[in-house]
C-alpha cells in the first residue's frame, strides 16, 4: 500500500526558559508538523454504528486491542490492532442474575476485569472475558449531598488508581443561576475494597461570575498513569488541572490562539432556560475548549479547541456543517508548556476521537458516507527542518 503523507500547520512555541503553572505563551513561534504515516481501519459489523459507541486501546504482554462497545446491543468487541479483525465479541445480558444493564461505559483494566458502567441504574460491574459478573457496585448513595450520577463518555473515560475508581460526575444542576456556595462536587470516587463512595473537586470560581448553560458546564477528563494524576478540561477555561492523590489540584495555562474570553449566555443571577436550538447556536458560535487527552508513550498532553460555527452552517440542515466545527489540537510537552497547536481543518476528522500506542496518535476520521469502517488517520510529531 502506497501511503501519502499528510501534513497540518502547527506553531511551536520555543522559549529558554521552562514555563511556570500559570505562565506565558508568547515566545518566539516557529513551524513544526503533525505527520500523516498511515491509517487503520476497523471493520463494522451490520449492527455496529460507527459514531457514539465508546473505544478503548488496550494492550497485554502477548496482544494489541482496539476494543469497541456497542451500546444498542450490549456487545465488546475486540479486536487485533495489527490486523484490524475483530478477534472475540462479549455479549452483555441486560437482564436476570447475570445483567448489566443498558451499558454506557467501559474500562479494560485486563481481560479479567473487565468494568462496565450502566448510566441508567448507576450500577457498575466487573466482568471477565466470558461475560460472567465478579463483581457489583452501587454508585448510587441515599442522601448524599453532592449525588450526582456519573457520565462515562470517550471523552470523560473512568479511572483506576490502585485500589480506587474515579468516574467523572459533573453535574450542572444551577446551571441557569448563579451561586457562589453550590460546592456541586464533580469527582466520585470508588473504594474498591470497602466499597465507600466520596466526591471531591469543584468548578473553578470562574463559574460563579454567569450563567453557562449546559453544554458549557461539561467537564472532560483524562489520566496521566506516570504521574498518577487526573486531568480536567472545561470548556470556558484556558488552563487545564492535574489532581494528585492528595486530592489537591495544580492549573497550567493551556491556551488556544484563537480563544481569549468565551462569553456566558447570561450575568443576571438567573435566567429561564433558552430553547435548546438557541442555546446550542450560542454554544457554536464562539470558540470553546473540548476534551483534554495524554499520550502516555509519547508524554505528550493534547487538548482539543473548536472555533466558530457561523449562523448559515448552523441552520443549514446539513448533517455535517450544522454539526462539526473547525477544530485544533493544542499540544503540551510532559512539563505543561505549550509547545504548538494543530489546525485540523474542516469536515475530516472528529478530534475528540483519539487513541495513542508507539505507532503515534489516532485521530478518527468522520468519513460518514463510509458506513462499513471505523478509520483513523495515525500522525507523528515533526519539526519542520
Amino acid at each position: 500500500m502506497r501511503i501519502r503523507f499528510l501534513y497540518f500547520s502547527i506553531f511551536l512555541i520555543w522559549s529558554c526558559d521552562s514555563m511556570n503553572k500559570n505562565g506565558s505563551n508568547i515566545e518566539p513561534e516557529n513551524e513544526i508538523k503533525f505527520k500523516k504515516i498511515g491509517e487503520k481501519i476497523f471493520p463494522l459489523d451490520s449492527l455496529t454504528s460507527k459514531m457514539g459507541n465508546y473505544f478503548q486501546y488496550f494492550e497485554n504482554d502477548t496482544s494489541k486491542y482496539f476494543v469497541l462497545m456497542n451500546k444498542f446491543n450490549n456487545d465488546l468487541i475486540f479486536y487485533d490492532y495489527e490486523t484490524g479483525n475483530s478477534q472475540f465479541y462479549i455479549n452483555m445480558e441486560k437482564n436476570g442474575p447475570n445483567g448489566v444493564g443498558d451499558v454506557s461505559g467501559l474500562l479494560v483494566h485486563s481481560l479479567d476485569s473487565i468494568f462496565i458502567y450502566s448510566y441508567n441504574n448507576g450500577l457498575l460491574h466487573i466482568i471477565d472475558s466470558s461475560g460472567k459478573i465478579k463483581n457489583k457496585y452501587n454508585l448510587i448513595s441515599d442522601g448524599h449531598r453532592y449525588q450526582v450520577r456519573p457520565y462515562i463518555s470517550n471523552t470523560t473515560p473512568m479511572v483506576k488508581i490502585g485500589n480506587k475508581l474515579l468516574l467523572n460526575s459533573f453535574g450542572s444542576r444551577l446551571k441557569y443561576s448563579k451561586s457562589s456556595d453550590s460546592n456541586e462536587k464533580l469527582i466520585l470516587e470508588l473504594d474498591l475494597y470497602d466499597r465507600s463512595v466520596n466526591y471531591f473537586f469543584e468548578y473553578p470560581k470562574m463559574y460563579s461570575t454567569g450563567i453557562w448553560g449546559t453544554a458549557l458546564h461539561f467537564m472532560y477528563n483524562s489520566y496521566n498513569p506516570i504521574e498518577k494524576k487526573f486531568i480536567v478540561s472545561f470548556p470556558i477555561d484556558n488552563n487545564i488541572y492535574l489532581i494528585g492523590k492528595n486530592r489537591k489540584s495544580e492549573k497550567y495555562l493551556a491556551k488556544s490562539s484563537f480563544i481569549d474570553k468565551v462569553k456566558p449566555l447570561s450575568t443576571a443571577n438567573k435566567i429561564d432556560p433558552p430553547p435548546t436550538v438557541e442555546e446550542s447556536y450560542f454554544l457554536r458560535s464562539q470558540p470553546t475548549y473540548s476534551s483534554i487527552h495524554f499520550d502516555e508513550f509519547s508524554q505528550m498532553y493534547y487538548r482539543v479547541a473548536y472555533n466558530s460555527m457561523n449562523e448559515e452552517d448552523f441552520y443549514s440542515g446539513d448533517l455535517i456543517k450544522s454539526r462539526f466545527r473547525d477544530a485544533s489540537i493544542i499540544v503540551l510537552n510532559s512539563k505543561l508548556k505549550k509547545i504548538g497547536e494543530v489546525n485540523l481543518g474542516k469536515y475530516v476528522y472528529h478530534p475528540n476521537y483519539q487513541f495513542y500506542n508507539k505507532n503515534g496518535i489516532h485521530i478518527m476520521k468522520l468519513a460518514i458516507e463510509d458506513e462499513d469502517n471505523l478509520v483513523f488517520d495515525i500522525f507523528k510529531l515533526s519539526k519542520d527542518e
